[in-house]
């Protein structure tokens, strides 16, 4: 189900510096594709989803793996500890949702066509279609810099505190702990560094990573359909 604007304001980018789209590249380790045109898969978590340690032991394990098997794996891993809800989870919260689907929705069809995406108590994944001119880095640094600040005010604002769970349509408390939520990021980032992100090769890929994205609330537990997940949704157009 689509999530419309309200009144949300935006802090402009300068849109006469829009740089090129520059194909393959690696940032933090990661493959990235920048192209206009193209349809990307786009993941990326909360800072304290996932502990140094557990991101050691996972490194460990796929160290006599070749390269494109080690990234394959890692992905498929780390998708798997996400969905057991560890953190602080501040994603689950409603008014944290409705900012980071405000912010895609925002310059949907200007810099990009939004297609379908999901928040998750401590990740979120986003399916796009990239225009010419907005380079896929700038996208994201853009979405995770808005929400960052929205969703500071959220934990700041002491009538918004501890939502319960039935609010945001989940079915297990584990994934809406918010401990400690308003200290967690006062002094870290609030978005891990780095993104992970697919470009969709063919209509069959493209249908099944909307199926994954749309399924994702009910592969971790959160409901029993993925239709009572609040912030899931897919662009009729």
């Amino acid at each position: 189900r689509a999530v419309l604007l309200n009144g949300i304001k935006w802090e402009k980018m300068n849109t006469k510096n829009s740089q090129k789209n520059i194909g393959w590249y690696k940032h933090s380790r990661l493959p990235h594709f920048d192209s206009a045109g193209v349809y990307q898969m786009i993941s990326y978590r909360l800072s304290d989803s996932l502990s140094k340690e557990y991101i050691v032991k996972l490194e460990e394990k796929l160290l006599n793996t070749s390269e494109s098997e080690r990234e394959k794996e890692r992905h498929v891993q780390i998708d798997r500890l996400l969905d057991e809800g560890l953190g602080s989870c501040i994603l689950g919260r409603p008014e944290c949702a409705r900012h980071i689907i405000d912010t895609w929705q925002f310059f949907h069809s200007k810099r990009y066509e939004l297609i379908a995406w999901t928040v998750m108590p401590n990740h979120v994944h986003v399916l796009i279609q990239q225009k010419e001119g907005f380079p896929l880095g700038l996208i994201v640094s853009s979405w995770k810099k808005y929400s960052a600040k929205k969703i500071r005010e959220v934990l700041n604002n002491k009538e918004v505190q501890h939502v319960e769970a039935v609010e945001s349509g989940a079915e297990s408390k584990k994934h809406l702990s918010f401990i400690d939520d308003k200290n967690v990021f006062t002094k870290n980032s609030l978005w891990q560094k780095g993104y992970w992100d697919r470009f969709i090769r063919d209509e069959n890929h493209y249908m099944k990573v909307i199926e994954y994205i749309v399924y994702n609330p009910v592969k971790a537990n959160l409901v029993k359909h993925y239709q009572d997940w609040p912030f899931s949704g897919v662009n009729p157009e």
